[in-house]
This record gives structure tokens, C-alpha cells and sequence, in this order.
């Protein structure tokens, strides 16, 4: 009351008066019959001129001088053209200032102004960017949208004009964006009047000009109206009245006489009034001169034209073609015709006496008098000379609503009857003018341009019609049904539907049910079920059915207390049926809390088609919202002051609601399973959100375990028992894995998994035999990992858990790298993060996305896993897991090849955070481990980086530790041997791998001690030793027989093929490996077959064979591709670049250009510097090749032929 109390006691021309007040805030404010400017420039566009506009910005000028100048000061804030309003007489006043947030606070329901539509306006101070700021509108804030309501006046367009969502004019303010710009104008207004606007919008308030600064800065803002009434006794008058401008005169009088000075007047001459534009006159009023030349072309305000002491007009000029807004006509002396009077838009004509041949008055749309005595507010008028030929009366583009016949006093019922016919109003084209000008036309010719418009006859209501036919047709359970519809008959169309009529819930909706009802977890957890089933039975629909506006609200409860869905769509419907295109942005206020972001964070102006619809994946994040409001009865947003503050807190990713940990810590054990499910429906990006279909699988396993937890609380506490001691062997089995002890970790999972049997727990049971596998694969346990995973995997299938079901696969596929077998690891990993992409589990792919990482650099393609951990790193920093970060981080960390090694020490060192944050001691030593081994490769980085001592204890005991430092020297031996074997220095590498395989026998890793063994039978033929070489193959190929890895066995076997070859003994080498390769493709190896090819293809060279060399090598390098193996792939276009026999000297060049390129991805020296001395034999510079023969000869390398 004290806003509407300040405004009562207002009293300036320019500001709507209130005359009086009362105690339920109806007010009785001063009338205005033009209505508001906005209108008033809609109804009117075209016609107005800059000058006219211009009277209208100095009215809104004085009028905010005057609030800003009282004591204190009077602060509108809400400032746009909607507000300025226009009498009469046509002066413009301001009005309704400051109820936008008055009627917030009196009636926050239905506020009678719409605040988001007001964003245009508001000036960056206003949006607290903050949530929760509160909204304190400003004499700044004022000049902010005065200048914004000036550009709207001035040229026609709304501030941000090219924008229609609020969302993307939050941005565009953020980003300094200005309202408009002067080229908006098309050069009607100068660069001053510019800057004055620009100016007015300074991001910082207080460098915003006063109101009484604006007034000052340009001539045009200052009023002139008021000129002198008469000109009388003139001495000396030089001017010469041609002004094609004349501005804001209010009273014009030509009258009187000359006096007898005039003839003193020497220079007076050529006095003609030449008066083009007089919009804004108000009264004129021309007395006694019949001599006086008038030529004028428009009277846009003009309200009175009398013609007084004028009995005979003479030579007066009656050149009036357009009169488009006078409000009174009257005269006592017509001329027989105003002959020139085509147009009379909008003209109130009373007691008009004489009709004449006046040749159209229209323009209007509405017209309710049946018959007139005399002409009043007659909208369409036009003068028939007789009846209207049938044939013409359907193209009278016409619109006559109520009319049925017309009859002209003064000509007579020469019309008899005039049929109302289908029409299209003239205001209804006005209004798409300025969107046709924007349709890109079909073709252009000499008399019109063609434009493609599809005319709909009501999308709202077409759409309600879709919407309850598919609503008619759902038979469901826990969705309202629909039992009929109620239309206008008259009307005869369906979609004119008066009401609804469908099931009646007696309970009302869920939220104000659960507000009114202390009901129980189980009886919650089974309303949220049944809505769930019927929203997942809509989503299965064919197409899918959305409902765009899912919340407790439109959620009933019968009275079986079932959950039942209703209105589909039906507030969006109402919506844009009541929407104004043209000055309404595209929000939806009374249900944005609940809006998914891709929604409310819709930006319309991107041209993408799909933006802003509703989709299934905006129904899970709005369900969602329905847990909220079913775990606390409140809203969601519930912390942000109003619906607008919901835009600034998507955009900042903050969710519908604020909790902290510690009210996570005081929830009951449903509730918190409740906030996991509703926080997976909140994921930003709508892939990674539950589908509908896990959400109600997950709110049924809650009702399972809940009803059982009620069992066991009343008639089992022995259970309690059994529980409290698996979970307690749970969790020292997890302390003993993550300390790196994997003997304790084996132990404790096992005495979890039989405890949890006895309390009748299968998802922990399954649980802990995955956690089971995977310390025995950490323990080099390969083949019992590979037991338990299964049963793991086995156990979800059976939960019907499949995101969980995934967990277990991913181990075996990493068994399967640890077993050598690369790309069949390589193909699970990329099945089980293409099945996580499309099912939405973005957990699931960012582990994925690691062990894939870590298989790429087995293959050898360093770009690719760099890519992967790229991609894991993301995904866990969206998730904000911490273990998945630092995994991501120190796997990265181990492509120091590609990366600077100050780079992958930084990133040892944020690993190394993120172990220390998750309490992971195994993690922190190996990360620790390799910043200490990184920094010996660059010693200039130990000034950079404090290199962290190994001590870390954790409570395991000294024989774990002792397995896991000589466990760890064993990994860093094989890494050295695999590192000497590419730069060709052989003795290292047999040394290296001698060393590790004598580690692994000691630490029984008999697989890794196969594997090396086998590594150094490969290093031996690079030195040379053939002997020693076989022996190592052989007990190598004895070692893969023992485990039973027939896979493995098979690689020995190829080398002792490239044995016999190496001894001259051909056919033994070309039988031997043609064996190897029939093996391998029976069983599908295909690396062992790639392998096996590409040396086969050596031996048939040197059989002469070429062609055969050939189709191998040729063979080979498909195999490779398709595995993505650099290595191999590199090999293979080797082998054909050596061909050049059978191919030409510039195909060799390239496949040998091609195998450098693959040989450098996958930095393999050795092969590298061979391949740089072929090259340069191919292209024949004998002095290069001697120049690099002495450069390998002096680097201790192999010589590479």
C-alpha cells in the first residue's frame, strides 16, 4: 500500500493520476483512450514519423524528471513502452510504476505484471548474477530502461530484438551485448542522438547519466511545444515559411488581419505555408484568410479542424490525403466534397449530417451496431453505389463480425444485406508484416516478390487436439482416463472443445497429499512407482508419448492411493494460445523449476529445429524433481527468490536443490537411495540421464529391499548379526586392496561373500565376489579372477542389474590384455563403451574408456589412449569422482613419448591429490614411483617438483610391502627391456627381461614370467645368438603350454620359425610358420596370424617368390588396419616397399614414407633409423647413405640391413 500510496500523491501532466484507492488494491486510475504507446505504435505502424516519436520520448523525459526529482526520489522499475500510456489529447503519461514487485510480494500466485517478460529491460544490476540476490531496481536502473524503451520508440524494434528466449538475453547482457545499435535506426536519427543511448547503457550504474542529464545532452529531447497563438505587429520578418518539418504544435492560428505596418515589411514575401507533417497537431485552426495557401499532406494527432468565419473556402488548398487519428470532425460549413479524403482510419465521427461522396472509411475489425441513427465507431465503411454483385462479395477483403446490414441514412438501404464471409482482418496481416519481410523470398519480379506462408488455423489448438486423442487411447493404470469430451456443436469443429470429462481422484494431486499425510517409506516409494509406470508406459508408446510437464501437481491420487498421471501438456497448450508473439519471450514461469536445462537454457536463435521440444530425457530430469518433492514437500529451486533466479542457477549447474552433506548424513537409508536416483535424473547432458525404464526398475528394487529391511527388523535380528560381520569384513577386505596387501583382500572378500549369503543379501554378495576378481587379477591370479568375474556377472544378470552387469565384463576384458590378447581386449572395451553411451551410464564409460586407454598403448597407438584418457577425464570431472580422475591422470602421465615430461609430472602430482583425497595408499607409492622415475629422465624438473619419499605404510604388513616393491621393480624392468628392444639396444633388453623374469618366478607370476622369457628369446635374435635365442623360445613355448594359454604357446612358435629362416633353412621356416598361421585362423588369432604373415612373407622372398611375398604382406597390412597396430602396419608396408620389382620406384617411396610415419606414432627407433636409411636408397644419394651408415655405426646401434 505504501507504492500505491507514494503514486496517489503524484500530480504532473506526464504521470497517470490516481484518483482514488481502496483496501483490496483496486485502483481507479486517470483513463488514457489511445491506450499505451506500444499499442498505439502496433496499430499504427508506418505512419508515425521520427518527429512524432520524438514527442512521445520528451512526455516519458519530463515525466521521469519528475519521479527522479521528488524527495525522496520515485523509482519506476519497470520502465518499457507498455507502461507509457497516451490520452486524448495526446500527451503521454507514465504508469504502473513498481507493481511488478509490489505484486510479487502482495500476490507472489498471480502477479498482475509479468516480471521474466520484463528482462528487455533490466539492466545487468537487476539480475543478480548470484542466486538469491534480491532485486533492487535503481534510478540507474531507471536511465538503463528509459534509453531501452527510447530504442523501442524510435525504431520500431524491442531491445535484444533478435532474441526471444529470456535465457539468451541473460547471456547477452552477461556479455556486454548492448540492447540495440545505431544501424537498428536505418539512419532516421544522427550519432548523437546515438551515443546519448549508449551511454545510458554503461554496464557500471554509476556511470550512467542522471535523467536530468539525458534531457540536456540533445535539443531534440527538449519540448517546443506551446508557440505563440498569433502573429501580430510585425516590424522585420525575413523567414520563409517552406519547413518540411513541423513539430509539436499544439495551437496554430492564421488569423486576423495584416495590419497596416506590413507594408513596412520589406523584406516579407512568398509567405506559403508548405506544412507536410503536422502529426502531432492537436488543434488547427485556420480563421478568416481566404487567401491562405495550405498544403497539408498528413495530420497524424490532429483531434479538432475547424473551419471558423469561412463561409466560402476559396482558394484554399485541401490537399489532406491522410487524417489517420482525428477524434472529432465538426463543422458548421462543409465544402459539398472533401474530394482528397481517402483515408479516415480510426476517425470517430458525430453528428454528421451530410454523408456526401466520402470514398472509404475503414480499417477497423469489430463492429456491433446492427443499424445507426447516425455513424458512431463504424470500423469498415465503404460507399456502394447499389447491391453488391454476388459474384464481388467474397472479395471485398472485409471483415464484418456482427454486421448484418448496413444502411446509410443520407443514400438510402441500397444495401440491403450484406453476408458475412470468411475474411482475414487487416490488423491480423499488419501484425506478420514484419515477419514476412523476414521470410527469405522464393523468387522476386517486376510487381511483387513471392513469399512461402502456410497458414495454420490454430497450433494451440491443433495440438490439444493431438494430445487428447492419444490421451483417449492410453489404458493404463496409473494414468487418469479419459472418459469424454465436450465441443461446440454450432461450431462443428472437433477441436472447439468446451471441457473434459475424465476419472475423478479423490485424494487430489501428490504434493498437497503428501503435504496433508504422514505416510510411510513404503507407501511413498509405491506412489513414486505407479508414476513412474505410467510415465514409462507413455514413453513406450509408438511414436513415444512426452509429457512435458511432469511434477507433483499434475500427479492425482485416487482412492486406492495409486498414482495416477494427468494433463498432458494442457498448461502449454493455454500457454500459446494466450501468447503474444510479439512482445511475450518464450518462457513458461509456472513451471521452469521443473524444466530440464536443455529447456529452460533453450536458445531459440541457433536455427536448430529439435531445440526446445520436450523429450523423454526432460521427463526423467522432471521426475527428478517429483522425489524431491516427495522426500521434502517442498519445490524444487526452493533456495532461489523467484523463477527468473531458476535461469542464473542452471546456467551456473547447480541443481533443484541445495543440500549439504551433513543433511545427506541425517536422511534415512530410503531417502538418501532416493536422492541417488533423482540426482542421476539431473545430469546436464540428457545422454547421460536414467532412462524411464531404470528409474522404475530402481524404484522397485527400493520397494524390495525396503519391504525386506521391515522383515528382518521384526523377525530376524540374527541376520542383524550376520550383516554387521560381512560388512565388516567388506571393508577391511577393501582397506587390504587398496593398501596393495591382495592375500588380506582375497581372505576378507571371502569371509564377506559366505556372511552375506547367511543374511540373505544377493546384491552384496555380488558385489563382493566382482571385488573378489579383481584382487586376483591384482595378485596375477588370471584364471581364478576369471572364475569369479563370471559369477559376478552371472549374479546381476540375475538382479536384473545391467549397469552393474557391466562392471565384471569390463575385468574380463582386461584379463584379456593381461594375457596378451590385445585387440580381442580391445573389441570387449569398445562393445562395453558403445553399450554405456547409449544406455546413459557415463560411470560405466569412463572406466571403459581407462582400460581401452591402456590397451591402445599395449598396441601402440599413443594418440589414441591419449585421446581416451582425454575423454575418461572429463566424464570424471562431470561426475566429480575422484578415483576416476586420478586413474585418468596417471595413466596419461605414462605417455611422456607425446607429452613434455614437465607436463606428465604435473600430472603425476594432481594424481597423486586425488589418491591422497580417496585414501588409495597402493596408488599414491606407484604415482610417487613414477614422478621419481619421470624426474631422473629430466633432471632440471627436480627444481620444479619435490620429489615424494616412497615411505607409506597404511598399516600393511612388511611381507606385502616387500611383494609389491619387487613387484614394481619387475614393472619397471620390463618397461626398460620393452624401451631397449625399439632403440635396438639388445643386450640392455636381454638383461632388463632376464632380470623381471627372475622376479615374476620368485613372486609366482608365472604368465609374466612366460611372457619375458619370451621377450628376451626376441631380443637374443635381435643380437644375433640364435642358440641361446631357441632355448629361451622353447621354455618359453613350454611355459604357455603349462597355463594352458594355447593363444601364447603360438608366439614362441612363430619365432622359432623366423629361426630356422635365419639359418638358411627355408622350407623348414615356410612349413613351420605356414602351420602357425592355419592355426591361428582356425582359432580366430588374428594377431598371431598378422605376425606370422608378414614373416612368411620374408621367407618367400628369399625362395623367390614375390607374387606370394605379395599376397602376405598384402594380407597383413588389412589385418593390421583393422586392429589398429602401428606396429604391424608399419611392418607391412615395409615389406611392400621392398618390392620393387612388382611395383613402381614412386608407390615404394610412399608405403616406405607411410611405414616411417607408423614406426614414429608408436616410437620405435630401431625401425625408424632403418626405415630412414631405405628411404634414402630408394631415391638413390648414395653420399646420405654412407653419411648415415657411419652415424649408426658410431651410436652403438645394430646396423640396420
Amino acid at each position: 500500500m505504501a507504492k500505491v500510496s507514494q503514486w496517489a500523491s503524484l500530480d504532473h501532466t506526464n504521470v497517470i493520476r490516481v484518483y482514488k484507492t481502496a483496501q483490496n488494491l483496486n485502483l481507479r486510475v486517470e483513463f488514457c483512450a489511445t491506450g499505451s504507446v506500444r499499442d498505439y505504435l502496433l496499430q499504427y505502424t508506418g505512419t508515425h514519423s521520427s518527429i512524432a516519436k520524438l514527442y512521445i520520448v520528451s512526455d516519458v523525459l519530463e515525466g521521469l524528471r519528475y519521479l527522479h526529482s521528488r524527495n525522496p526520489p520515485v523509482v519506476h522499475g519497470g520502465l518499457n513502452s507498455g507502461k507509457l500510456f497516451i490520452n486524448a489529447d495526446g500527451e503521454t503519461k507514465i504508469g504502473e510504476f513498481g507493481l511488478s514487485t509490489l505484486c510479487r510480494h502482495v500476490a507472489p500466485l498471480v502477479p498482475s505484471v509479468e516480471f521474466t517478460g520484463f528482462s528487455r529491460w533490466m539492466g545487468p544490476e537487476l539480475f543478480g548474477m548470484d542466486v538469491g540476490d534480491a532485486v533492487t531496481p535503481t534510478m540507474a536502473s531507471d536511465v538503463w530502461a528509459l534509453a531501452c524503451t527510447i530504442f523501442e520508440i524510435t525504431s520500431g524494434k524491442l531491445p535484444y530484438f533478435k532474441y526471444k528466449h529470456d535465457v539468451r538475453i541473460y547471456k547477452a547482457i552477461s556479455n556486454g551485448e548492448h540492447p540495440g545499435y545505431y544501424t537498428d535506426f536505418n539512419g532516421e536519427y544522427d550519432l548523437e542522438f546515438w551515443s546519448i543511448l549508449e551511454t545510458c547503457w554503461s554496464p557500471d550504474p554509476s556511470k550512467r547519466p542522471s535523467i536530468d542529464e539525458v534531457s540536456e545532452k540533445h535539443p531534440n529531447f527538449l519540448s517546443t511545444r506551446h508557440s505563440s497563438a498569433t502573429i501580430t505587429a510585425l516590424l522585420t520578418l525575413t523567414l520563409k515559411f517552406r519547413e518540411s518539418v513541423f513539430t509539436w504544435l499544439q495551437n496554430i492560428y492564421r488569423g486576423g488581419s495584416y495590419q497596416k505596418e506590413s507594408q513596412l515589411l520589406k523584406n516579407l514575401e512568398d509567405i506559403d505555408w508548405i506544412v507536410k507533417f503536422l502529426d502531432q497537431v492537436v488543434s488547427l485552426t485556420p480563421r478568416g484568410h481566404k487567401d491562405l495557401a495550405m498544403s497539408l499532406e498528413s495530420l497524424g494527432m490532429a483531434r479538432q479542424l475547424q473551419f471558423e468565419h469561412t463561409k466560402n473556402l476559396g482558394d484554399i488548398d485541401k490537399a489532406i490525403e491522410h487524417f489517420t487519428a482525428a477524434a472529432l470532425l465538426m463543422s458548421n460549413n462543409y465544402p459539398a466534397a472533401p474530394s482528397k479524403s481517402t483515408n479516415l482510419d480510426n476517425a470517430r465521427i458525430r453528428r454528421l449530417k451530410h454523408l456526401g461522396s466520402l470514398a472509404k472509411v475503414g480499417a477497423g475489425t469489430e463492429h456491433d451496431k446492427p443499424a445507426f441513427s447516425s455513424i458512431q465507431e463504424l470500423a469498415n465503411l465503404s460507399v456502394f453505389p447499389g447491391a453488391i454483385p454476388p459474384q464481388n462479395r467474397s472479395g471485398l477483403g472485409l471483415d464484418f463480425a456482427k454486421l448484418r446490414k448496413l444502411v446509410f441514412p443520407s443514400r438510402g438501404a441500397d444495401t440491403p444485406v450484406i453476408h458475412p464471409k470468411p475474411s482475414f482482418p487487416r490488423r491480423k496481416l499488419l501484425d506478420y508484416t514484419d515477419w514476412l519481410v523476414q521470410r527469405d523470398p522464393l523468387g522476386k519480379g517486376g510487381l511483387a516478390t513471392v513469399r512461402l506462408v502456410e497458414l495454420m488455423a490454430n497450433p494451440p489448438k491443433l495440438r490439444l487436439g493431438r494430445e487428447i486423442h492419444a490421451w483417449s487411447h492410453f489404458d493404463h493404470e496409473n494414468i487418469v482416463e479419459l472418459l469424454a469430451t465436450c465441443t461446440d456443436s454450432n461450431v462443428g469443429s472437433e477441436l472447439n472443445i468446451r471441457c473434459l470429462v475424465m476419472e475423478f481422484c479423490e485424494n487430489g494431486d501428490l504434493k498437497t497429499f503428501l503435504q496433508r499425510n504422514a505416510l510411510s517409506e513404503s507407501s511413498v516409494l509405491e506412489l513414486l512407482e505407479g508414476a513412474a509406470s505410467g510415465l514409462l508406459y507413455m514413453h513406450n508408446q509408438d511414436p513415444p508419448f512426452v509429457h512435458g510437464g511432469i511434477k507433483a501437481k499434475n500427479i492425482l491420487v485416487d482412492g486406492n492411493q495409486r498414482a495416477r498421471i494427468c494433463d498432458f501438456g494442457l498448461s502449454r497448450v493455454q500457454i500459446l494460445a494466450n501468447t503474444r508473439s510479439e512482445y511475450t519471450t518464450a518462457t513458461f514461469a509456472d513451471s521452469i523449476c521443473w524444466m530440464s536445462p536443455e529447456l529452460a537454457l533453450w536458445e531459440d536463435d541457433k536455427g536448430d529445429d529439435t531445440a526446445g521440444c520436450f523429450t523423454k530425457e526432460s521427463d526423467v530430469w522432471a521426475f527428478g524433481c517429483v522425489i524431491l518433492e516427495a522426500v521434502t514437500k517442498g519445490q524444487p529451486f526452493g533456495y532461489v527468490e523467484d523463477e527468473f533466479r531458476v535461469v542464473g542457477a542452471l546456467l551456473q549447474k547447480k541443481l533443484p536443490w541445495a543440500f549439504s552433506s551433513r543433511e545427506v548424513s541425517n536422511m534415512g537409508t530410503m531417502d538418501r537411495k532416493l536422492w541417488d536416483i533423482a540426482w542421476r535424473c539431473w545430469r546436464f547432458k540428457p545422454s547421460q540421464r536414467l532412462k524411464m525404464g531404470e528409474v522404475l526398475a530402481q524404484l522397485q528394487d527400493l520397494k524390495v529391499l525396503n519391504e525386506r529391511g521391515v522383515e528382518t527388523r521384526t523377525t530376524a535380528q540374527g541376520r542383524s548379526s550376520e550383516w554387521s560381520q560381512a560388512s565388516s569384513h567388506e571393508k577391511l577386505g577393501t582397506q587390504a586392496w587398496r593398501n596393495g596387501d591382495w592375500d588380506s583382500a582375497i581372505s576378507n572378500f571371502f569371509a564377506a561373500i559366505d556372511s552375506f549369503q547367511r543374511a540373505n543379501s544377493p546384491l552384496k554378495v555380488a558385489w563382493c565376489t566382482y571385488r573378489l576378481g579383481l584382487a586376483h587379477i591384482d595378485n596375477n591370479n588370471l584364471s581364478e579372477a576369471e572364475i569369479h568375474l563370471k559369477k559376478a556377472e552371472r549374479l546381476y544378470a540375475e538382479l536384473g542389474q545391467p549397469r552393474l552387469q557391466s562392471r565384471p565384463r569390463q575385468l574380463l576384458a582386461r584379463i584379456e590384455r593381461l594375457r596378451y590378447n590385445a585387440p580381442r581386449s580391445r573389441e570387449l572395451f569398445i562393445s562395453e563403451l558403445s553399450e554405456a553411451q547409449n544406455k546413459g551410464w557415463p560411470e560405466v564409460g569412463g572406466w571403459s574408456l581407462l582400460e581401452l586407454a591402456r590397451t591402445e598403448i599395449v598396441l601402440g597407438d599413443y594418440r589414441g589412449a591419449q585421446r581416451h584418457f582425454e575423454e575418461a577425464l572429463k566424464i570424471a570431472a562431470d561426475l566429480t569422482n575422484r578415483t576416476m580422475e586420478g586413474r585418468a591422470l596417471e595413466g596419461m602421465s605414462h605417455l611422456a613419448g607425446i607429452a613434455p615430461l614437465h607436463l606428465c609430472i604435473t600430472r603425476c602430482n594432481r594424481a597423486l591429490e586425488c589418491f591422497r583425497e580417496v585414501r588409495w595408499p597402493h596408488m599414491e607409492y606407484l604415482v610417487k614411483a613414477r614422478i621419481a622415475d619421470l624426474q631422473a629422465l629430466a633432471p632440471e624438473a627436480e627444481e620444479q617438483s619435490i620429489v615424494p619419499t616412497l615411505s607409506s605404510t597404511h598399516g600393511e604388513s612388511s611381507s606385502a610391502k616387500g611383494k609389491r616393491y619387487s613387484r614394481l621393480q619387475a614393472c619397471d624392468l620390463e618397461l626398460t627391456g620393452n624401451k631397449a628392444w625399439r632403440n635396438g639396444d639388445w643386450p640392455l633388453a636381454v638383461t632388463s627381461f632376464s632380470e623381471a623374469a627372475e622376479i615374476y618366478r620368485n613372486l609366482g607370476a608365472t604368465r609374466k614370467a612366460a611372457y619375458c622369457t619370451y621377450q628376451i628369446g626376441l631380443a637374443l635374435i635381435g643380437k644375433e645368438s640364435l642358440p641361446e635365442a631357441e632355448t629361451h623360445l622353447k621354455e618359453a613355448e613350454q611355459m604357455f603350454f603349462d597355463l594352458g594359454d594355447a593363444r601364447l604357446q603360438a608366439r614362441p612358435r612363430q619365432l622359432l620359425g623366423r629361426l630356422e629362416r635365419l639359418r638358411g633353412n627355408l622350407s623348414r621356416s615356410e612349413l613351420m610358420l605356414s602351420k602357425v598361421i592355419q592355426t591361428g585362423r582356425d582359432n580366430r588369432w588374428f594377431e598371431i596370424v598378422c605376425w606370422s604373415e608378414l614373416d612368411l612373407a620374408c621367407t618367400e622372398v628369399e625362395l623367390y617368390n614375390p607374387e606370394e611375398a605379395k599376397r602376405l604382406l598384402e594380407d597383413a597390412l588389412e589385418i593390421s588396419v583393422e586392429l589398429s597396430n602401428k606396429s604391424m602396419e608399419g611392418l607391412a608396408l615395409e615389406g611392400l616397399s621392398r618390392l620393387t620389382s612388382l611395383f613402381s620406384l614412386d608407390l615404394c617411396k610412399l608405403r616406405c614414407n607411410r611405414a616411417m610415419a607408423c614406426f614414429q606414432d608408436v616410437q620405435w627407433t630401431y625401425m625408424v633409423r632403418k626405415m630412414e636409411y631405405w628411404r634414402t636408397a630408394l631415391h638413390g644419394n648414395l653420399f646420405n647413405m654412407v653419411h648415415l651408415h657411419n652415424t649408426l655405426l658410431t651410436s652403438n646401434l645394430p646396423f640396420p640391413l
